[in-house]
């Protein structure tokens, strides 16, 4: 309504008998007092129930597409839509949070989204605001419990998502969650058990038998592990990796002509990924087939290049296949990735060894100790190609000690020093390292032959006996040994 109320004497006869009335009235959308005529009349009571009908209706508009916004929100985050427009969508939910206080989807929806943009502290605060304007809040409850997990708050979580349970006694879901914390959480038994329900609620769920899995293979129950994986298997024929996980448990069990068939099994399902390759390739150089150990871990390494983990397995089966040309070229790989890989430099200078290349061994040993001052087995090789190759004792010996130093129960290296020692004529010395030998190596026969020949050269015949008595226990065949003992035996006969 447009024009004014008309003003003046309310006891205006002449306009009461032209119908006209006079009172409390709308008249351009406002409450006022005048005269207006009779049909144009609203009721200041009916006003008042318009008003308080279009203010609900307002709330309802507002609330239905504040619901609508969350849904939309939610379908953003969980679709892993770009950080830019999680972002707009958060800043409209934040308008509608101050529009709509109160609304639990909506501090639900702002969790989702600050919790796609990693912002965890503050999701944590959204989800407690919809638990609390809404204590049966299931979802809130259950992305609660998820962050708990996520930050490790086991007991945390696992009241969340007990909560969840409680609310959602049918869903397979929260007890997979629950589950899965308990699992983290190291309580193995608990897990099965979750695991189990929401195998129970839900059979066909694939994810549930593999989590079950998982929790028997850590409790020592590995054939309801592999029941698992197989049931897993019949839901899902096509899948590698639970191929994969069902050889290990074989593997474990020393089923091992099962484990090879599911590596073949998965190698054959995805031929295009490199980890079926490099795990039958582990199962290859276990049962001694180098050749094909090789094949598979070369195929690993063409569908993987920058794989430091299968140069490294290629270079120690290609060693024990004495393919020291295909070892070298592997450490060589794994020092271009790697280059202070101390580790590398050391193998690829035992497979030159082997090669006789003893220049190029000695500077890789260098340079492996170079990178790791402590790096025993380095300063061994190196002493032993001094000593041999390079005719050089002292630095022999100096590298020996080095060893001694880095590793004290470094047994080869004390002996070598020991050896060293006798041909300098320093037995004590040699006896102190020798007899150290035999306490590292109680089965070591040569140690106790050394050792017989030091006492033997010190004149002390009865301990050179025990010592050759001792080697004759260990290696009975071993002539020379033998043929000692009577010669000592006679020279302390001949004493006596």
């Amino acid at each position: 309504m447009a024009y004014k109320a008309v003003q003046g004497d309310p006891f205006n006869a002449e306009r009461l008998r032209a119908g006209w009335v006079y009172g409390a009235h709308i008249k351009g959308g406002q409450i006022v007092r005048g005269w207006v005529r009779k049909e144009e009349i609203f009721e200041v009571e009916k006003l008042k129930d318009l008003e308080a009908a279009y203010r609900r209706e307002v709330k309802k508009v507002r609330t239905d597409s504040a619901r609508r916004l969350a849904a939309e929100s939610i379908a953003l985050a969980q679709a892993k839509t770009d950080g830019n427009k999680l972002r707009e969508a958060l800043d409209r939910i934040t308008d509608a949070i101050e529009l709509t206080p109160g609304l639990p989807e909506l501090h639900y929806a702002r969790g989702v989204l600050n919790t796609g943009l990693h912002r965890y502290s503050v999701a944590y605060q959204d989800f407690n605001a919809a638990i609390k304007a809404d204590r049966r809040y299931a979802a809130a409850y259950q992305a609660r419990g998820d962050l708990l997990l996520k930050a490790r708050d086991y007991a945390g979580a696992e009241s969340d998502y007990t909560s969840v349970i409680a609310l959602r006694p049918k869903d397979p879901l929260s007890y997979f969650k629950r589950g899965s914390g308990r699992f983290e959480a190291e309580d193995y038994a608990g897990a099965i058990s979750d695991f189990t329900k929401a195998n129970q609620l839900d059979p066909r769920n694939v994810q549930f038998y593999l989590a079950r899995a998982r929790a028997y293979s850590l409790t020592g129950g590995d054939d309801q592990a592999i029941q698992d994986y197989t049931q897993a298997l019949s839901l899902q024929p096509d899948s590698p990796s639970i191929y994969l996980a069902r050889a290990e448990i074989l593997l474990r069990m020393r089923r091992t002509e099962e484990a090879l068939e599911d590596l073949s099994r998965a190698v054959e399902l995805n031929p295009k990924h490199a980890e079926p390759h490099y795990r039958r390739a582990l199962l290859y150089q276990q049962l001694g087939k180098l050749e094909e150990a090789l094949s598979d871990i070369s195929k690993a390494i063409e569908l993987s290049p920058r794989a430091q983990e299968y140069y490294s397995k290629q270079g120690e089966i290609a060693e024990k296949a004495k393919e020291f040309a295909t070892a070298i070229a592997s450490y060589s790989k794994i020092i271009e990735l790697v280059p202070d890989y101390a580790e590398a430099y050391y193998r690829r200078g035992l497979c030159l060894e082997k090669l006789a290349k003893n220049k190029e061994a000695a500077k890789d040993y260098s340079a492996a100790i170079e990178l790791d001052p402590h790096f025993a087995g380095a300063y061994l090789r190196r002493g032993a190609l001094y000593e041999v190759a390079f005719n050089d004792p002292d630095k022999a010996l100096a590298d020996y000690s080095a060893a001694i130093r880095a590793d004290g129960s470094l047994a080869e290296a004390l002996q070598r020093r020991a050896l060293l020692h006798l041909r300098f004529e320093r037995r004590k010395k040699a006896l102190t390292d020798i007899s150290r030998v035999v306490e590292l190596q109680p089965r070591n026969a040569e140690a106790y032959y050394l050792r017989s020949t030091i006492f033997r050269s010190l004149g002390n015949h009865s301990k050179a006996i025990d010592d050759l008595n001792a080697a004759v226990r260990l290696e009975p065949e071993n002539s020379s040994y033998i043929a000692t003992l009577k010669e000592v035996q006679g020279e302390a006969k001949g004493r006596n």
